[in-house]
């Protein structure tokens, strides 16, 4: 139960600042555009995204702060580990690594014109270690002598 309550709360706390500020960011942007193309269907997407993104790394650090005693070494896995997965990330859904290639289809996130399979795709992606970390953790905690 502690593990999870951590899990939980640290995701909550994260979030919410997250929130708090990009959300009223979001729409001063979206007010001040002088073109703007921007639909607030398409920026809650993208906020969706990142709120995904970030509990997957808070899911990650609780989890590598289970697995590794000493923190410098969680933290350095940590942070190997989570660029490795956006370089694969970036792989995947970029044409090259040029600025163009890189933001690829966030104009078309931001407009509201995404695809379903991709935004399906980013669910599962981020879901299933959602879905699979608490587990790992708390099997490991439950696996130590206490």
């Amino acid at each position: 139960p502690y593990l999870l309550a951590k899990l939980f709360s640290r995701s909550i706390s994260v979030l919410s600042l997250f929130l708090i500020v990009m959300i009223p960011t979001m729409f001063m942007v979206q007010a001040q555009g002088l073109t703007n193309d921007m639909t607030t269907s398409g920026m809650l997407l993208a906020l969706g995204y990142w709120s995904l993104m970030l509990t997957v790394l808070v899911f990650l650090g609780v989890t590598f702060s289970v697995m590794f005693t000493n923190t410098l070494v969680g933290i350095t896995i940590l942070g190997v580990f989570w660029y490795m997965g956006l370089v694969l990330l970036a792989a995947t859904y970029a044409g090259d690594l040029t600025a163009d290639g890189v933001l690829g289809g966030l104009p078309l996130v931001l407009r509201g014109e995404s695809l379903m399979v991709e935004v399906s795709t980013i669910l599962i992606i981020g879901g299933v270690p959602l879905l699979t970390l608490p587990f790992i953790a708390t099997r490991i905690v439950n696996s130590r002598d206490m």
